[in-house]
């Protein structure tokens, strides 16, 4: 799916030295990719002289670019292209297309791909090439005359589109499109623009001035639509910011999805602080990234995921990343990434920041990667003059397309808009949980490590010492706490620091040093599954869990309460010297020598009233788990 999204929003932002500036658009896409794109943006791209770029969409040997700008160029020449608003250019060679020149009298806020060679455009526009084409048009992309078979007039500012099974869903300003009723949203025919009876579902009560649809996205298949804005209900039910269509009923009706997350207000600067919205490529989640200005554990200024399939009220994000006051404008998912724009000086930054870097935070200027599963930052960091912000972010087969109001991208001169290529990237597998029957590794009191096959239940002879002082002079010893994970070993030390270890067939090998900002120097086991890294505290009957990314072995900010320990949990953390997870299951060993089992719930979190001895004193096997640590091989 190709797909390209900008919103024009009302009210004012924050710009990146406390100034107000007029709000702008954003952009979304959704498309599949295999690895995390090149940080080295390609040489080839146009130079757009002014304006900003709110819209990028490619069209199979096109690129097509929207915005605000009247002048463009070449890479390679000083000659400069009058484009009003719109231009399109060859992807391979990074011309711009001499055949293409429509004249567009404002604003393009989006651009979409049409079927064919054909393009449509939202806006704050009036006319095309002369022609009345209020909001909407759609051109070919050959020549830029306007598809005459497509009419749907609207009388006021369209926001954002999106193509979906030969429907084209609009959201924007306008209280009509083409004489008909709709509130602010609505569906088109791709073809001929005709207004879709199925799609009418009014959005009222703005939160201040009036409703609009800031940003929507639809799932690949077309089964549901996701509308954020200024509204507080839509058609009478109330929804605060955010709403989830559903497409399969006739008509298209409310989801019964619903979260409080977005009720607080965080600026009175802004009608609605959300910027930009985009689902996964399978449709699974959405992220939603916003705006607001920095205030204590609300989702201003944040990027959230969010479970499409989930239903019922009172929903609450997959994860949250702060960036500590600075808005992300612009979103766009892929299978590795969710890619993150705006005028942001971090990312991974505290709920409670104000405008300054706290514990945690990493440095991504203007634009970075967040990991899919886990929400914490990626190494992906080219970086960007921040400007207002980076306002479109467009991910295709080849690709991230970058749209923006400044002229520094990856450290390089690209003048508003720049490409990072999939080429030269870099992988971000999914997290492999870990499955028995497997090898359990246990690391011994004095400083070796052995290994035993593991069913869940029983147990294969012990082996010999795999690693250890005498063997590889490695001592297990200095070891607080430990976890395999695709193929990874990653282990905290008494100093705190965290290192990944490489699996050479034989033994672990080549440490390598993560510097996790958090230590993890008073921590007696760990453990990790889903995402998250579970990890206990000396002196502490709680178990605690941090997001993770494998990638970068960046840990997230916040720190969360798996279990509540003593009196209400059942796995006794204060005495556990190990934990490892397989199969939904967590398994623990203890001071005391036992080894326990505890049942998971679909977050990973321990469930009470599940724990058993499945070995050590208490079982009467004769083993003894009072050992240094143990996890479960994870290729």
């Amino acid at each position: 799916m190709r797909r390209s999204m900008a919103v024009a929003t009302i009210g004012f932002v924050l710009s990146a030295i406390g100034a107000l500036s007029p709000d702008v658009p954003v952009s979304a896409v959704n498309h599949p990719q295999a690895t995390v794109v090149s940080a080295d943006p390609a040489d080839t791209t146009p130079q757009v002289l002014d304006g900003r770029v709110y819209g990028i969409a490619e069209i199979d040997s096109r690129v097509v670019v929207g915005g605000t700008f009247t002048q463009v160029k070449n890479f390679n020449n000083s000659t400069v292209h009058t484009r009003n608003r719109v231009f399109a250019y060859d992807k391979t060679t990074g011309v711009i297309d001499q055949n293409f020149v429509p004249n567009v009298d404002n604003v393009v806020n989006d651009v979409e791909a049409g079927p064919g060679d054909t393009v449509y455009l939202a806006g704050a526009f009036a006319t095309v090439n002369g022609v009345a084409s209020k909001g909407l048009a759609k051109l070919n992309t050959t020549n830029g005359s306007q598809v005459e078979a497509f009419s749907a007039p609207t009388t006021g500012t369209v926001e954002d589109i999106v193509l979906r099974g030969g429907k084209l869903y609009a959201g924007g300003a306008f209280p009509r499109v083409k004489g008909v009723v709709r509130g602010k949203l609505a569906a088109v025919d791709g073809t001929t623009g005709a207004v879709d009876p199925e799609l009418n579902l009014p959005l009222t009560e703005p939160i201040v001035g009036s409703t609009s649809v800031k940003q929507l996205d639809v799932t690949p298949d077309g089964s549901r639509l996701v509308v954020t804005g200024n509204f507080k209900k839509v058609n009478g039910v109330a929804r605060h910011q955010v709403a989830l269509i559903d497409l399969t009923t006739v008509p298209d009706s409310v989801s019964t999805w619903d979260t409080l997350r977005f009720t607080p207000r965080c600026s009175t600067s802004y009608d609605t602080y959300m910027r930009g919205v985009d689902f996964s490529p399978d449709g699974s989640y959405f992220v939603i990234v916003t705006t607001g200005a920095p205030f204590d554990n609300t989702l201003c200024d944040s990027a959230s995921r969010w479970e499409t399939g989930a239903t019922g009220p009172n929903r609450e994000p997959t994860w949250v990343n702060w960036t500590g006051g600075d808005t992300l404008y612009s979103v766009a998912v892929t299978n590795v990434a969710v890619y993150v724009g705006g005028h942001q000086r971090w990312l991974n930054n505290s709920p409670v920041a104000h405008d300054v870097k706290r514990d945690g935070a990493v440095d991504r200027s203007g634009i970075g990667a967040l990991d899919p599963t886990s929400g914490v930052p990626l190494r992906w960091n080219p970086g960007r003059t921040r400007g207002v912000g980076a306002f479109v972010l467009t991910a295709t087969a080849g690709g991230l397309y970058v749209g923006s109001d400044t002229t520094s991208l990856g450290g390089e001169f690209h003048a508003r808009l720049g490409f990072f290529p999939l080429a030269g990237g870099t992988a971000n597998d999914a997290p492999r949980p870990a499955t028995l029957p497997a090898d359990l590794f246990v690391l011994q009191g004095n400083g070796t490590m052995d290994r035993r096959s593991f069913s869940g239940s029983t147990f294969g002879p012990t082996s010999p010492p795999v690693s250890g002082p005498a063997i590889d002079g490695i001592d297990w010893t200095l070891v607080r706490g430990s976890f395999m994970v695709n193929g990874r070993l990653f282990t905290i030390h008494t100093d705190g620091t965290m290192r990944a270890w490489t699996w050479d067939g034989t033994r672990f090998v080549n440490p390598v040093n993560q510097s996790p900002w958090v230590s993890f120097a008073s921590s007696t086991a760990m453990g990790y599954s889903g995402g998250k890294v579970f990890y206990t505290s000396a002196r502490d009957s709680r178990l605690f869990w941090r997001w993770f990314s494998i990638e970068s072995g960046l840990v997230g900010a916040e720190q969360y309460i798996a279990d509540p320990g003593a009196g209400k949990g059942d796995a006794g953390w204060n005495d556990a010297t190990g934990v490892t997870f397989a199969g939904g299951k967590i398994y623990t060993s203890h001071s005391s020598g036992n080894l326990t089992r505890t049942d998971t719930d679909v977050a990973g979190l321990p469930v009470p009233g599940t724990t058993v001895n499945i070995s050590g004193p208490g079982v009467g096997d004769g083993r003894d788990w009072n050992v240094v640590d143990l996890f479960i091989f994870s290729p």
